[in-house]
């Protein structure tokens, strides 16, 4: 199993390589990856860190898609 460090590595310069493309960063966290007390840790920091970038929002999965909408109206969510 990856250090902790390892996983912000990883999981911040996924995030920097699409927030510099101006793209979504979706961050799906496993229970056997997530679950422990350490990686929690890291979790934070990274929301910390994501947090220092302008113009980031978090939102929900559905709230991508309405916004995605708005955007695009030949679109739809079924």
């Amino acid at each position: 199993m990856a250090s902790p460090e390892h996983v912000f590595e990883t999981w911040s310069s996924a995030f920097e390589g699409l927030y510099e493309l101006k793209r979504s960063f979706v961050l799906t966290m496993h229970p056997w990856i997530i679950g422990r007390a350490g990686r929690l840790k890291i979790l934070a920091k990274l929301i910390d860190y994501i947090n220092e970038f302008e113009g980031v929002t978090f939102m929900t999965a559905l709230d991508l898609a309405k916004l995605h909408l708005e955007i695009d109206h030949s679109s739809t969510i079924e």
